[in-house]
C-alpha cells in the first residue's frame, strides 16, 4: 500500500451525537492529483480509520461520508456515503482494561471518482461521520487517525 498525502492524525478525534466533520489535509501540493492518478490507473483508494475506541458500546453505527457538501442531507442513498463503521471490539472490556486498537478500511475509490467527475476533488478533503440513531450516553466514541492509502 502507498500512503497518500491526505491524512489527519492529531487524534483522538471525538465523535459527537450528530455530524462530525474531519478535514484531511495534503502534506504536499497536488495531493488530489496523486489520488486521481492512482484511481485512473485502476488502483484502489482506501480510507483507513485507525484507533477506534469507545468507553462503552455506542449502540449505533456511523455513516462515513467523503466530500459531503455542507447543505447535503446524510442518508443511506446519499452518493457521498463511503461506508459505515461500528465500534464492535473497540470498547473497554472492564474498568481499567481498554480494548486493543481497532482499524478498519473503507474503499472510497468510487466516491473519489464521483467527486472528481463533479470537479469537487481539489484541496482539503472533508470526511463526515454521522451516527445512525442516537449514541448511548457516556459511550465517548473516538478514533485515532484517518489516512488515505492507495493499493
Amino acid at each position: 500500500m502507498t500512503s497518500l498525502a491526505y491524512s489527519r492524525a492529531a487524534g483522538p478525534i471525538t465523535l459527537g451525537p450528530s455530524l462530525t466533520r474531519i478535514t484531511l489535509t495534503g502534506a504536499e501540493a497536488g495531493a488530489p492529483g496523486v489520488v486521481m492518478r492512482g484511481v485512473e490507473s485502476g488502483r484502489r483508494v482506501y480510507l483507513v480509520v485507525a484507533g477506534l475506541h469507545a468507553a462503552a458500546p455506542p449502540g449505533v453505527v456511523y455513516g462515513v461520508y467523503v466530500g459531503l457538501p455542507m447543505d447535503a442531507v446524510p442518508g443511506p442513498d446519499n452518493p457521498f456515503l463511503a461506508g459505515n463503521l461500528n465500534f464492535f471490539g473497540a470498547t473497554d472490556l472492564a474498568p481499567g482494561r481498554p480494548a486493543g486498537p481497532v482499524t478498519i478500511s473503507l474503499d472510497v475509490t468510487a466516491t473519489l471518482q464521483m467527486l472528481a467527475s463533479k470537479g469537487l476533488l481539489g484541496g482539503p478533503l472533508d470526511v463526515a461521520m454521522v451516527p445512525v440513531g442516537v449514541p448511548a450516553t457516556g459511550s465517548q466514541p473516538s478514533l485515532g487517525s484517518l489516512t488515505l492509502v492507495m493499493q
